[in-house]
């Protein structure tokens, strides 16, 4: 289902024209809630004829599971922290940025340090943070905790973004049927209220807002080929590392 919503978004010839008239690119599908209907309506950057990339790294978990800060755990392009924020310069991004705690002195000065909108209200808090902050049109996410994702995969989605419209992939094989994945992905800037708004009613799941974002034609569903399902593994306990 969210491949058939997909197909119809980003890629368009129809919205094509219609960026290039000034038109916005996309309708939001009816019943979205106030304030998401009317920033759905009004994309700010629709008339742009290219797309800037920020970049942030979700770190800010208590990493409790693990037992001591994922960020800093070994690999070997040097500790995680490092390897994570070279992914997202190496995919092009003018501006980065890090979702982290207080005391993680590890954040490097050179780049953003970002608070979590709501304290302990997971990776959507970080999301909304880094989406209110963000100068690019667009919102490159990587978790911490995704040690094998390439650079490639973000090359990858890019192509599938359009102003007004991110992309983020998709499982279609799982149990569970279509699934996001959510802290590898693009985001356009205009979902900064409706990560607000979710934040506020305390709907704290991402898949429900990428399904919203999806139908309303603001995130494409580009299909995860099996062969690359390895890139999402994540260091979630001591035993992940073996």
């Amino acid at each position: 289902m969210l491949l058939a919503q997909a197909s119809e978004t980003c890629v368009s010839t129809n919205s094509t024209t219609r960026a290039k008239k000034g038109v916005p690119l996309h309708t939001p599908a009816a019943g979205l809630a106030s304030p998401e209907l009317a920033l759905a309506r009004r994309p700010r950057y629709a008339t742009l004829r290219h797309m800037t990339w920020s970049g942030v790294l979700l770190a800010a978990g208590a990493s409790l599971r693990m037992g001591r800060d994922k960020a800093l755990l070994p690999t070997a392009d040097g500790p995680l922290w490092r390897r994570q924020l070279a992914v997202l310069a190496a995919a092009g991004t003018a501006e980065l940025l890090v979702s982290a705690r207080a005391e993680q002195s590890w954040v490097p000065p050179e780049v953003t340090r970002l608070a979590d909108a709501v304290p302990g209200a997971g990776p959507l808090a970080g999301l909304a943070a880094a989406l209110a902050r963000c100068r690019g049109t667009h919102l490159l996410v990587l978790a911490v905790d995704l040690p094998a994702l390439p650079a490639d995969w973000f090359l990858d989605l890019q192509s599938s973004c359009a102003p007004g419209c991110g992309a983020a992939g998709v499982h279609v094989d799982g149990a569970d049927g279509e699934a996001f994945e959510p802290l590898a992905a693009i985001y356009p800037c205009e979902l900064a209220a409706w990560a607000e708004a979710a934040l506020r009613r305390r709907e704290l799941a991402l898949q429900p807002l990428l399904q919203r974002a999806a139908a309303a034609g603001l995130m494409q569903a580009v299909p995860i080929a099996p062969e690359r399902a390895a890139w999402f593994a994540n260091w979630n306990r001591p035993e992940d590392l073996v």
